[in-house]
């Protein structure tokens, strides 16, 4: 299993996880959400000598706030643009 498909399993597991035990009013995790928990394992998989080899840009609107944040496995510099609609940024 690569390990790009081990990260899509897991945030499947997630959703079906907060899915089944959340109002069903508040359905979805934010974006923020979603960064915090991959970042866990990724630094999870780290701790153990088994890394993750992957650089992930997480992007979403939840509740009006928008967010795009980055996540890198190694530490060289990169700069992405992005515009989602009228919100040009510079991140990473």
């Amino acid at each position: 299993m690569s390990d790009f498909q081990y990260l899509t399993k897991q945030l499947d597991q997630l959703m079906l996880y907060e899915f089944d035990e959340q109002d069903p009013k508040e359905l979805g995790l934010s974006p923020d959400q979603i960064h915090e928990y991959l970042a866990r394992v990724m630094y999870a998989r780290r701790s153990k000598m088994n890394p993750l080899w992957n650089s992930i840009l997480v992007g979403g609107v939840k509740d009006g706030k928008r967010s795009v944040i980055c996540l890198f496995f190694y530490s060289e510099q990169l700069l992405i643009l992005s515009e989602i609609g009228s919100w040009p940024t510079s991140i990473c």
